[in-house]
């Protein structure tokens, strides 16, 4: 039990790490944080259409991590965040939109009523 926990603890925080560091990247390079949440909600629509589990997922962590790098927030990005499992419903996607849900209320604890409501 123990070795697996701290698998599981290791993997998860490699994967919060790898998308933050792919959104410090966006925003490096396009500092127009706008653009970047337009096109983060754009993709999502597109996975959702197109119920592409793996890119859903990939979006799911990089709206996540845009919510955590930013000082502000984006109710679109909330949105869709609080929405996903609706819009797009397997035990993958809901499976990762919850991580995405308990990183964001460990690391913007600021935002929990807006992730809640």
């Amino acid at each position: 039990l123990v070795k697996k926990s701290y698998s599981e603890f290791v993997a998860t925080m490699s994967l919060r790490s790898h998308y933050m560091g792919e959104i410090g990247g966006m925003t490096t390079i396009r500092e127009n944080t706008d653009d970047i949440i337009n096109s983060l909600l754009a993709k999502f629509k597109l996975t959702c259409d197109m119920k592409d589990v793996e890119a859903h997922t990939d979006c799911v962590y990089k709206i996540t991590a845009m919510l955590i790098s930013t000082r502000n927030y984006d109710r679109q990005l909330i949105y869709a965040l609080a929405w996903a499992p609706v819009n797009f419903f397997s035990h993958e996607t809901v499976d990762s939109v919850i991580s995405c849900w308990k990183w964001i209320l460990s690391a913007r604890p600021d935002l929990e009523l807006q992730v809640c409501i």
